[in-house]
């Protein structure tokens, strides 16, 4: 059991606010940096082909990423779940750490099941897409009407004649070759760093 006396609690509190500070840096700082070389995760430019399909995906490093994101928010709210009784400065600190580990947490999720709820394929006949809030969707490449870019939401977005919109996060791997795919099927492509 972990002691939520003063001496042992401060300094692990000190770390997890530092930590969530810095996390909140990143991802607000990110966006606003051009050169490319600050960015904090590099990604594979080609898609990877299984069955003659090539596959946008989550990367390693954005499996990695998430994972510890995840984890650092559920021990912030396992600590105060399942720590002993304290007393009125300790009971503080476990709301503190629970209300914190709870905030990251809408921060998180969101974002794994953005990443990791969804499935972008293509090949020679177009586009197959599967996400959490929509049914599988087959779009040909004749219906694909343009491609651009946002520096504010970070993600692509193709849009479609009588599909909707596809919205791609720009760190997920293999999105290089569906844009190189586009622009060589004469689809107009505004691309990352390209954009003022």
């Amino acid at each position: 059991m972990i002691d939520f006396t003063p001496f042992y609690v401060w300094p692990i509190a000190a770390v997890v606010v530092l930590l969530s500070l810095w996390m909140l840096y990143r991802m607000i700082a990110t966006p606003l940096k051009k050169s490319p070389e600050w960015e904090w995760t590099k990604t594979r430019h080609i898609a990877r082909e299984v069955d003659g399909k090539r596959i946008i995906e989550c990367g390693r490093w954005m499996n990695i990423i998430y994972g510890a994101n995840g984890l650092f928010c559920l021990v912030m709210l396992a600590i105060p779940v399942f720590g002993p009784d304290a007393d009125f400065e300790g009971m503080r600190l476990r709301t503190f750490l629970f209300a914190l580990g709870a905030v990251l947490l809408c921060f998180v999720l969101p974002a794994y099941m953005g990443g990791f709820g969804v499935r972008i394929e293509f090949d020679h006949s177009g586009i197959q897409t599967r996400s959490l809030g929509r049914p599988k969707r087959n779009i040909p490449w004749s219906a694909v009407e343009r491609v651009w870019y946002s520096s504010a939401t970070q993600w692509y977005t193709v849009q479609t004649q009588g599909f909707g919109r596809i919205r791609i996060y720009y760190l997920l791997d293999g999105i290089g070759s569906l844009l190189d795919k586009l622009e060589s099927r004469g689809i107009p492509v505004t691309r990352r760093g390209t954009v003022k």
